[in-house]
């Protein structure tokens, strides 16, 4: 088992969908709730809201107890310290990826009792609690271990290096592996040549790693590994250095498993000190008084049974004791026992080190100071009336000190001590009795505020919330200056871009909030709350009065043509929609023009420029939409044909289609670039399902049909010429019985394209 910490965590969508999306085999959730972990993420007020990782297992067969007791192990690790109200819901998610067990988790980052920050994993002082935690885990449940010889890699790839550099160090690992295994290559030096001899230029030689650089990239990159450090000076010496290596390691299992032991022990005592500081109850500080006092009681025990001993004589018939019996009722509690303390209470120390210290010493010489206890007991109440409006803890730890205080006192076996007992008593019920009232004055004062305090974290999370979900972010930006791009939106994806090209797309998150994400930037995304952060740099309080007048706006703003929020769309359009975001024009796509035969012209033409994109991966890719708007994609390459994950096959259409003239139903959207590539006719507009129609999508058309009656189009059926397209071109008819019927000579309209292009002197061309 390896573990790994994410370094997203500022919006719940993102994080939560990759968790959740479609895929195979589907994603399962182990514990926790999906919408109570995004609500309460999403209501943070942190710049870091959550925090996010995964264990990778090669193991693929898990048993479901050995998966809770990692998952609680792991949770109390994190939260030691904290009580379990306390504690965040953990969102646990497994995914089983390359034959193995992936258990992922997000963790809210706030501490659930007081509403504070609380920080699962910060890198440079919890990366020994984890990676102990990770150790002791792998050994107790036998799982494999990463560092082992036998899970060595030749090369080690630094996350943070970018996709295409990864791949090319990738492809360059593995043909320099081939050349050791084939014996061209028997050294670090001849490593090095190699990679000269191939156009690289080495720029960094260590004892671990070398580093190359290519013309056309902007940094070096780093090849670390078995062929790439100083140890590599020979096949046969390196082998022999990872079997030793490997003995090593199993021989010092037993003695890395103690210190893995040792240092998570120590590592979760810091944590569990830190967390108890940081969050300690109000509830347990208030407590530590009685504590103390119960701790005094055996001192007092003591001091009791030495004066019982002594045969004191009494006065009117009360021993010196009377006192500190009348004290002791007083307070509520019962006479002070006079049997023998135990030797244990008798040892037990008094936690209050600043009141008690020096306690043997005040009790030596108290001989020389009762002839003022008179006078000090009633300065004793001038400080009380002094200290009344000073806070409540101060309070009642300054009456409860001198309480103690003077009944240790009253234990002293002075005659003077005796004649002053029945003063003492009046002016310890005294104060008693001041102590009493301020606590009976200050508790509804504390519950006030307490109910204030709800109040307006209440109060303060609403407004976050009407913020998010009562104003229109797409009108707010459009106020900041970003004009609505008509032509790339759509129902439930506004595309807005401003003067300095900052691209975004806003939309309508399921729960009603609006949210939004950069084209450029992918961790530039979230809330309107997040919008305003990173576009104006304000904080959270500077956020709210900036939002605060558009509360107050009832009537759409007349900015550009935005009157309306994007209609909502669940977490897996949201996921389409960005993915969208990040494609590029397909004018000149090699698979549609080279394999395909479409002319460039048509790829160019308004018409189809925005609804047919070219993805990373270099796939044709075909928009289709829905009543709500964009739903999903379809992707066309050499032998392959797929559709986006998450995503829902609608209808794709050219953007012409409420202006055109006649409307064509073909199959596929390469028919309908090839058939626009044949046809000189610019006011025709095309509709493709993307090959057999399901009733929804009947009804897409159904209604599509009824429209272009009403605006009166012209609908042509231009299916595929075999059995399956006729038959289709027979359902459709039903639903457009005034429709025309136009056929391509072979099997589709692409095989039309591509034997016309094969016709010489034939101009294949797309008239203007």
């Amino acid at each position: 088992m390896v573990t790994a910490f994410f370094s997203v965590g500022v919006g719940a969508g993102a994080g939560i969908n990759y968790l959740v999306e479609e895929r195979e085999p589907v994603a399962k959730v182990l514990r926790g709730d999906i919408d109570q972990t995004i609500q309460l993420i999403d209501s943070l007020d942190f710049k870091q809201r959550y925090c996010s990782g995964v264990h990778r297992f090669t193991e693929s067969g898990l048993p479901e107890k050995t998966k809770t007791e990692i998952m609680d192990s792991f949770e109390n690790t994190i939260f030691s310290g904290m009580e379990q109200e306390q504690r965040p819901p953990v969102l646990w998610v497994q995914h089983q990826e390359k034959g193995g067990t992936e258990l992922h988790f997000i963790i809210p980052e706030v501490e659930m009792t007081t509403g504070k920050k609380f920080t699962p994993y910060f890198h440079k002082t919890d990366l020994d609690l984890v990676d102990s935690w990770k150790n002791v885990v792998n050994h107790d449940y036998e799982l494999s271990d990463p560092n082992s010889s036998e899970r060595r890699q030749s090369l080690t790839v630094s996350k943070n290096l970018p996709r295409i550099k990864k791949e090319a160090v990738q492809k360059i690992d593995h043909e320099i592996t081939n050349m050791v295994k084939n014996g061209n290559i028997k050294n670090r030096d001849d490593v090095m040549k190699t990679l000269e001899g191939a156009g690289f230029q080495v720029t960094k030689i260590t004892k671990k790693f070398i580093s190359i650089q290519a013309e056309d990239w902007k940094a070096p990159a780093r090849l670390k590994g078995d062929w790439y450090g100083e140890q590599f000076t020979s096949l046969d010496g390196l082998r022999n250095e990872i079997k030793e290596s490997g003995e090593r390691y199993k021989a010092e299992t037993e003695q890395r498993y103690q210190g893995d032991r040792e240092r998570l022990q120590g590592a979760i005592e810091r944590r569990t000190r830190k967390h108890a500081e940081r969050y300690k109850s109000p509830e347990i500080s208030s407590q530590e008084p009685d504590k103390g006092i119960k701790s005094l009681s055996a001192t007092l025990k003591n001091l009791e049974h030495e004066h019982d001993n002594n045969n004191q004589p009494v006065i009117n018939g009360n021993s010196g004791n009377v006192g500190r019996d009348l004290l002791a009722k007083d307070r509520g509690s019962k006479p002070l026992d006079r049997d023998k303390p135990s030797q244990s209470d008798i040892e037990k120390p008094a936690p209050w080190g600043g009141i008690f210290e020096g306690f043997g010493k005040k009790l030596s010489s108290f001989r020389e100071k009762t002839g003022d206890l008179h006078v000090h007991i009633r300065e004793l109440g001038n400080q009380i009336r002094e200290i009344a409006r000073e806070k409540y803890d101060g309070i009642r730890a300054k009456i409860n000190g001198w309480i103690d205080s003077f009944e240790r006192t009253a234990q002293e076996r002075d005659e003077h001590f005796k004649q002053a007992s029945t003063g003492l008593e009046r002016e310890n019920r005294s104060l008693e009795r001041t102590k009493q009232r301020v606590d009976k004055a200050l508790q509804p004062s504390g519950r006030t505020f307490e109910r204030g305090l709800k109040r307006v974290k209440e109060n303060k999370t609403n407004e976050l919330d009407q913020f998010k979900s009562q104003i229109n972010l797409a009108q707010y930006a459009s106020k900041q200056g970003y004009d609505l791009l008509v032509k790339e939106s759509s129902r439930n994806s506004y595309v807005m871009k401003n003067q300095e090209g900052d691209k975004i797309v806003v939309a309508t998150a399921a729960d009603g909030h609006g949210i939004y994400f950069s084209v450029r930037d992918s961790s530039d995304n979230g809330s309107i709350i997040d919008f305003v952060q990173k576009r104006q740099g304000l904080n959270l309080g500077q956020v709210r009065k900036e939002l605060r007048p558009e509360l107050g706006i009832s009537t759409p703003i007349a900015i550009s043509k935005i009157k309306s929020k994007p209609r909502v769309v669940d977490r897996n359009i949201e996921g389409v929609i960005k993915s969208v975001m990040t494609m590029t024009s397909a004018e000149n796509h090699k698979y549609l023009t080279g394999e395909r035969k479409i002319s460039a012209r048509v790829l160019k033409d308004d018409r189809f420029k925005n609804v047919v994109k070219s993805d990373r991966n270099g796939n044709a890719v075909f928009l289709h939409y829905d009543n709500n708007g964009l739903s999903g994609y379809e992707l066309k390459n050499t032998g392959f044909t797929g559709f986006s994950r998450g995503g829902k096959k609608a209808l794709w259409h050219s953007s012409n289609l409420e202006n055109a003239k006649e409307i064509v139903i073909v199959e596929s959207g390469i028919d309908a670039l090839s058939h626009a590539s044949m046809n000189p006719r610019r006011d025709t507009a095309y509709i493709s399902g993307g090959g057999s129609l399901s009733n929804e999508q009947k009804a897409l058309l159904d209604n599509a049909f009824k429209r272009a009656e009403k605006n009166g189009q012209k609908i042509t059926l231009a299916l595929d010429n075999d059995r399956a397209g006729k038959e289709l071109t027979r359902e459709l008819k039903t639903l457009a019985p005034k429709a025309e019927i136009e056929i391509s000579k072979s099997k589709d309209w692409n095989q039309d394209l591509q034997e016309k292009s094969r016709q010489p002197n034939r101009d294949i061309g797309y008239s203007r």
